[in-house]
Formats: structure tokens, C-alpha cells, sequence
């Protein structure tokens, strides 16, 4: 049952983040996007350290491997100063894509026929477009930024499956069919 409660309170922290991050990239895309950009610049420059530092420490024949990487690091810092939009954007893809390739892989643990697996999928889909329809609908403005109200609704909509999805595990309501091989009675 261990196996179950960790996995149920993984959904429901994904599923926060995922309310919580769409929200925000559909109230405040500006703010996201600084974020995103202030996000990726403090990675690349952990990164650039890091790699310096193993130019430095590394075997001869390592280091201008290390250097190079070093190097190609400070000109990414450069660029995304410079062109601060697209490595936004690309971020922001980045992380989404992760976010939703991590979560259909988890659940596509608990189920144990592939055609259920895939009609939950499609539900989530179709909800997210019918909720990306209405808000380009609805709400005109939007259409200036519809790469975050894509992104925004995705995460939205996800993060509600994975709420309510953990907590029907930790509630032990998921039917035994979906639990995973080891929990089966």
C-alpha cells in the first residue's frame, strides 16, 4: 500500500503544480515568461560553473571537451539575453512537454488495458481544446498569446486529472484494475 500513497501523493504534487503553473501562465504570461527567462539564465549559469569547474578538476584529455562546453554555455547566456522571447518560449515547451510525457508514462502504470489508457488520454485532450476553444472564444485577447493560453490550458487541465487521480489513489478508489502489478489482492 506504500507503493500506492507515494504514488497518489506524486499525482497530487504534480497536479498542484499543474493548476497552479497554468494558472499563472494564463492570468500573468508576462510575469511567466520573466520568470521562465530568469529560470533559464541562473541554469545556464550553474551550468557554465559547473562545466568550467570540470575543465579545471578533469584529466588532460577531458578538459577541452569541458572548456568547449564551458564555452558554449556563455554564448547561450548571451543569446537568451539577447533573444529573450524564444529561449522563453522554448523553456516553457521544454518543461510542459516533460510535464505531460512524465505524467502519461505514470499513468499509463496503473492501467491495465491499453484502450482505457488511451480514451482517458483522449478525454484529456478533447477537454483541453474544448477549454482552449472557449477561452480564445470568450476572452479576444488571448489570441496575442496563444502560445501561454495553450500551455496554460494544457497544464490546467492536467493538473486537475492529476489531483483528482491521486487523490482516488490515496483514497484507495482507483479500481483494481488500475492499480499496479505488485498491489493487486
Amino acid at each position: 500500500m506504500l507503493h500506492g500513497a507515494y504514488s497518489g501523493a506524486m499525482f497530487i504534487f504534480k497536479g498542484l503544480l499543474g493548476i497552479i503553473f497554468g494558472i499563472l501562465l494564463i492570468a500573468k504570461p508576462d510575469f511567466m515568461k520573466g520568470a521562465f527567462l530568469t529560470l533559464v539564465t541562473v541554469i545556464l549559469i550553474i551550468a557554465c560553473f559547473i562545466s568550467f569547474f570540470f575543465a579545471v578538476t578533469s584529466r588532460q584529455t577531458d578538459t577541452l571537451f569541458w572548456f568547449l562546453v564551458s564555452v558554449g554555455m556563455i554564448i547561450l547566456i548571451i543569446l537568451s539575453l539577447f533573444f529573450s522571447d524564444i529561449f522563453a518560449a522554448i523553456f516553457a515547451i521544454v518543461i510542459a512537454g516533460w510535464a505531460l510525457i512524465t505524467s502519461v508514462w505514470e499513468l499509463n502504470r496503473f492501467m491495465c488495458s491499453q484502450r482505457r489508457f488511451y480514451a482517458i488520454i483522449a478525454g484529456l485532450i478533447i477537454a483541453s481544446l474544448a477549454l482552449i476553444t472557449l477561452a480564445f472564444y470568450f476572452v479576444p485577447s488571448l489570441h496575442a498569446l496563444y502560445l501561454t493560453t495553450i500551455c496554460g490550458n494544457f497544464a490546467l487541465v492536467f493538473g486537475i486529472f492529476a489531483l483528482v487521480f491521486g487523490l482516488m489513489l490515496l483514497r484507495g478508489r482507483v479500481p483494481t484494475c488500475l492499480m499496479p502489478a505488485q498491489q493487486k489482492p
